[in-house]
């Protein structure tokens, strides 16, 4: 199967694609939706970087994991979920984030947005049979101040997946706090993984 490159690349755009049928010949920093993240990292490692950023385990259904590495070419950190009892790790979502910070391809909220359309615009353009929504602009419920917001952009396809282009705007103070960066992120998941999260809090 032809694999396509959701990365981004210096001029802040996608590489020349083709039209693409499946979501799933997507990848981020190598990985795909249906991949196991055994062909990338031994057991060892993905066990030592599985994080636990949900309280509700009422539906123990998928295991998430957090990797950072110099490693990767475009993202500062890849978040990863697979399904709870498998042992060959096969990837349900994936993630890719980047932090703001001189030098790099984010500098601030406003270059975020600008970014985020330009992204958003390529992939309404490679695909015929494709919802946008969006952007859509949030506060994030884990700053109580209100303070701190989340931008959306979604497409959502025909075969059971989607993804979401994001910017994240913390506070200064929940920044403080918390340890939280403004960053952008890219996220390609099924349906069945984003109606879990949204039912898990």
């Amino acid at each position: 199967m032809k694999r396509l490159l959701l990365i981004l690349i210096l001029a802040f755009s996608f590489q020349t694609l083709t039209k693409a049928d499946d979501i799933r010949d997507f990848e981020i920093e190598g990985m795909s939706i249906g991949d196991s993240l055994l062909d990338f990292f031994n057991e060892k490692k993905i066990l030592k970087n599985k994080v636990d950023w949900y309280d509700n385990r009422e539906k123990n259904r998928y295991l998430s994991f957090a990797f950072g590495s110099n490693n990767f070419e475009k993202y500062d950190f890849v978040d990863v979920f697979t399904e709870h009892d498998d042992k060959k790790y096969k990837i349900k979502s994936v993630a890719g984030s980047i932090y703001f910070g001189k030098d790099k391809d984010f500098n601030d909220i406003a270059d975020c947005y600008i970014k985020q359309k330009e992204i958003a615009d390529q992939i309404y353009k490679m695909f015929s049979n494709v919802e946008k929504e969006g952007p859509t602009k949030l506060t994030h419920g884990a700053d109580k101040t209100g303070d701190s917001t989340y931008t959306d952009i979604y497409f959502i396809f025909e075969n059971n997946y989607d993804i979401t282009i994001s910017c994240y705007d913390w506070s200064k103070s929940f920044e403080e706090e918390r340890y939280r960066k403004d960053h952008f992120s890219i996220i390609i998941r099924s349906d069945k993984m984003s109606d879990w999260l949204d039912n898990i809090n």
